[in-house]
């Protein structure tokens, strides 16, 4: 049976406008964005909010990897729940999947990050610290991921988390959970369960939240199946 590839599959074809909020979190977390990202403009506070996903990303990406990108992060619910409907849903451009592009933009969003902390650590123990560095993260909230990842929705619903630092920030701590071996019981991988009853018609590819590429889901596919096979063999 011939294995479908990126070559033989139209972009039109490729991205479907099907239904990713599976949970309850992934239907409604997208109220959060606007809360925040507008809201800490006139209460301050809200943007310690930011901080507290900062925190989560990196606890949770220590041991799950992007989990949170795909399952809790509200921008993601944002852009599958509300951009979807007027996405254009193009392909993704291949420099917003570029390794370079990615790490560049987490630097560039880090260098940021340590340049409003240092603006406001002489605050450090004043009533007003807790005020400005919520005002602060609000801004840097606001500023890219919802207004500049709402407006590469336009193009496809997931364009922003090709490059999103938060989810490198929690690669680089998946990374540091696989080199210290502590996240090894945790760590999930993407297998097909019945690879007998698998037609390779590539749908769920066409449908899945970070637009994998069906030769992935090929090697997957193929994967999968010679692990069935080598456990089916008689010792």
């Amino acid at each position: 049976m011939q294995t479908l590839t990126d070559k033989t599959v139209r972009p039109a074809q490729f991205y479907l406008k099907t239904d990713r909020t599976f949970t309850g979190i992934r239907k409604f977390s997208w109220v959060l964005v606007p809360i925040v990202s507008f809201g800490s403009l006139y209460y301050p506070l809200l943007g310690l909010f930011v901080f507290a996903i900062m925190i989560a990303i990196m606890g949770i990406g220590f041991f799950q990897g992007r989990y949170w990108c795909g399952n809790l992060c509200p921008h993601g619910s944002l852009f599958d729940k509300v951009s979807m409907s007027a996405s254009k849903f193009i392909k993704i451009p291949r420099i917003f999947k570029s390794p370079v592009t990615r790490w560049v933009f987490f630097a560039i969003y880090m260098f940021m990050f340590f340049v409003r902390l240092a603006r406001v650590m002489p605050l450090w123990g004043n009533p007003e610290f807790m005020g400005k560095f919520g005002m602060l993260m609000g801004k840097q909230y606001l500023v890219m991921p919802t207004v500049l990842g709402f407006a590469l929705s336009m193009l496809n619903p997931r364009s922003w988390c090709s490059f999103c630092p938060m989810g490198s920030l929690g690669h680089v701590f998946y990374k540091i959970g696989k080199v210290t071996k502590l996240n090894h019981s945790f760590d999930k991988k993407v297998t097909i369960a019945s690879t007998d009853k698998c037609h390779k018609c590539a749908t769920c590819a066409r449908c899945v939240r970070f637009s994998f590429r069906l030769s992935r889901i090929s090697m997957i596919i193929t994967s999968s199946a010679a692990s069935s096979a080598s456990a089916a063999e008689p010792a």
